[in-house]
């Protein structure tokens, strides 16, 4: 079976299977002779079976996922796109009607500009154009061109067309988005930002009419709970001016032909540092990721090293010496990914990196950057690298580049700028000032995103005269043409310019020491699984026997936390793999002093899922009987249903925990207060998770 050229996702929830039916049948027509194909996700309806029977009978593919929380187009989107196979991919909704091939026109439109996110402007149908009368005699597209009222161009007009490289390279539509509102409107405006062009369709030849039906139930509209999804919805389409999202789990990841990211190693005759330089891409909390190393001339066992991690993201090629910049611009060839981190052979990557990379991609930003840490490999001492927002004039004080291992840079940049294959050192240097004057757009993402390897072995090392040398001569290349006294007030205002605080007051030691390599700290981790889970990945006996699990109030089990120590960096990459979250409690240095060794103990509590993200969530304490009594809508899933989403959480806690007494501490805003029971509003899941890695750090 070969695969479709268009894919047409459509977002189902109760909402008419016959006028469902009829709009399936009529995408067949408007595909002409394309090979398409319709799937219809259905997020949750309350009769699936016959849902499923009409997409059958009517050649659509039928997905479905269970779910009785709020509707979310964006989720029941993402979930369609995973099972499709088109190169353009059109969204749209259960009661639209497209002219015969419409599809076919737009799928010509898009795959000759694939930098187009193409619109089509709704026209209404009124209530005499019935499902009745389309299934006896068919549509009347010139009774419906007469009959039907153009509607303004809000929004994005109730269809979005767009490459399927596009749809990848932003991930779909914002899955923190639910209820209703802004989901379409912010996922065209990213396309938008991600470098495609807004195009409204006018086509007498591509028309699509909006089916007429009872409005449903909207008294549901009046309610506080679906006020505050509309103000949520609204506060992410105005406030987040990133380009791509879902980072560490989009339901659409299986459909991607490409990853997001190719990671960048440049390497020869370094198998030992090259290792756990691997293990830190694969503990990375983003997961979509290619590894590309080119080994230039090498001759040890660098080939050996990457097949024993017998992972199909790492991709292996060698050539003859050719020197670095050779080697990196064959990288850019074999990279796959929409956007390419680089990091040395000998560095490290913190967790977190890339994903705090690709957030900070904004509309126009070709390179993102960061902070790093100098740390010396035998005595694990480390030093800050910090940057200013980088300009002409700060380039002109320094004539430097950024930390090379911290670079993020579009493909596109990489494919029309190459290193310098005459430079053998330096050659990072010389081709960031380039992409200065050329106006590429640059960005530092506010963190430390990489481990800079202090050993004997570096270039910088062995080969540094010749590297001060070029960075002169770089130096030059970025003033040249540019008058004295220019250059002077450009110096002048870089120096005005503020430091990024990448530390946020905290120390170097707690935000890096734990991402030192293993031969220098020890760690001790928080993983969000069961113990049975976590041995299926690393060995039983780190696995403290007293972790927790959370039930629901039915007493469900619903997941595990666990205590693991000695946590290396292939440790971390293997759970990463497996799926599982972690995060590290506490480290100390390898030849230090265990803090916790007297006690081991986590501290029991009860609660909901993985407290990761950026919603808001209510943290309870006290015995659980009270706690019922007081809140009655903790149901089965200790869920308030009018809370802000879906999503959110009641976590509670033995009466007189550590944990407690830091909820009570930490938090300024009391809303409930009953007898023994509290109820805090916590900002976010993520300071959630903030508040029990402290309680349970400090019941040990």
């Amino acid at each position: 079976m070969h695969e479709a050229q268009v894919s047409v996702v459509i977002g189902f929830r109760d909402w008419g299977t016959r006028r469902l039916g009829l709009v399936i049948t009529q995408l067949f027509e408007a595909f002409g002779e394309l090979r398409g194909e319709v799937v219809v996700s259905d997020y949750g309806s309350a009769d699936p079976a016959s849902n499923r029977q009409v997409c059958e009978t009517a050649g659509a593919r039928w997905v479905y996922t269970d779910i009785d929380g709020p509707w979310s187009r964006s989720r029941a989107l993402n979930t369609g796109f995973a099972h499709c196979s088109g190169d353009v991919v059109i969204c749209t909704d259960a009661d639209m009607l497209f002219t015969p091939s419409s599809i076919e026109k737009l799928y010509e439109l898009i795959a000759a500009n694939p930098s187009v996110t193409a619109l089509l402007e709704c026209r209404d149908l009124p209530p005499s154009i019935t499902e009745e009368m389309l299934e006896s005699s068919g549509p009347d597209w010139r009774l419906f061109e007469g009959l039907s009222r153009l509607r303004g161009r809000w929004g994005m007009g109730g269809m979005i067309a767009v490459s399927r490289t596009t749809l990848e390279k932003v991930r779909g539509l914002d899955e923190r988005m639910h209820t209703y509102g802004c989901e379409d409107i912010d996922f065209g405006e990213r396309t938008q930002r991600a470098g495609n062009r807004l195009m409204w369709v006018e086509d007498p030849a591509i028309r699509m009419y909006h089916l007429w039906h009872p409005s449903p139930d909207r008294s549901n509209q009046l309610s506080k709970a679906f006020q505050e999804a509309i103000s949520h919805n609204r506060n992410i389409l105005y406030n987040d001016a990133s380009v791509v999202r879902n980072l560490t789990n989009w339901k659409g990841q299986s459909y991607a032909k490409r990853p997001s990211v190719t990671v960048a190693v440049a390497t020869r005759d370094r198998s030992s540092l090259l290792r756990e330089t691997v293990y830190s891409v694969l503990a990375q909390s983003m997961q979509d990721f290619e590894i590309v190393v080119v080994d230039d001339g090498g001759t040890d066992d660098t080939r050996e090293i990457l097949e024993a991690f017998e992972d199909p993201r790492i991709r292996y090629f060698r050539q003859e010496c050719q020197g670095i910049s050779a080697a990196r611009n064959r990288i850019t060839k074999e990279a796959r990914g929409h956007f390419i981190a680089v990091i040395d052979d000998d560095d490290l990557m913190p967790p977190l990196r890339l994903e705090q990379q690709i957030g900070a991609v904004t509309e126009g930003v070709g390179l993102v950057y960061g902070s790093f840490v100098n740390f010396d490999d035998a005595s694990g001492d480390m030093k800050l690298f910090s940057e200013q927002d980088i300009t002409f004039g700060t380039a002109l004080q320094k004539g430097g580049a950024p930390g090379h291992s911290t670079w993020l840079v579009d493909k596109r940049v990489f494919d029309e700028f190459a290193y310098d294959e005459s430079i053998s050192s330096g050659e990072d240097n010389e081709l960031f000032l380039r992409l200065m004057r050329a106006g590429v757009v640059m960005a530092h993402c506010g963190h430390i995103v990489a481990m800079r390897r202090l050993h004997l072995r570096q270039v910088t090392k062995t080969d540094n005269a010749y590297h001060e040398a070029q960075a002169r001569m770089n130096l030059v290349y970025l003033a040249f043409g540019i008058p004295s006294e220019t250059r002077h007030t450009l110096r002048a205002d870089a120096g005005k310019k503020p430091w990024i605080d990448v530390l946020q007051g905290a120390k170097l030691h707690d935000v890096c020491g734990a991402w030192l390599p293993d031969h220098l700290v020890c760690r001790r981790g928080l993983v969000w699984a069961s113990r049975e889970d976590i041995c299926q990945v690393l060995d039983e006996g780190r696995i403290v026997p007293s972790a927790v699990t959370y039930r629901s109030a039915n007493n469900q089990p619903w997941g595990s936390l666990s205590l693991v120590e000695s946590l290396s960096y292939a440790d971390m990459a293997r759970l990463r793999i497996a799926g599982h979250a972690f995060d590290v409690l506490e480290h100390w240095p390898a030849d230090g002093v265990d803090p916790a060794a007297a006690s081991r103990d986590l501290l029991a509590y009860v609660g909901g899922p993985p407290l990761h993200g950026s919603e808001p969530v209510l943290a309870a304490t006290g015995p659980l009987g009270p706690i019922l009594e007081t809140v009655p809508d903790l149901v089965d899933c200790f869920q308030l249903r009018d809370a802000r989403s879906d999503d959110d959480i009641v976590t509670v806690v033995a009466e007189g925990s550590a944990l407690e007494t830091y909820v009570r501490n930490a938090l300024d805003i009391i809303t409930t207060a009953a007898g023994d029971v509290s109820v805090f509003n916590m900002p976010s899941r993520d300071e959630a998770l903030k508040l029990i890695r402290t309680a349970v750090k400090e019941s040990l």
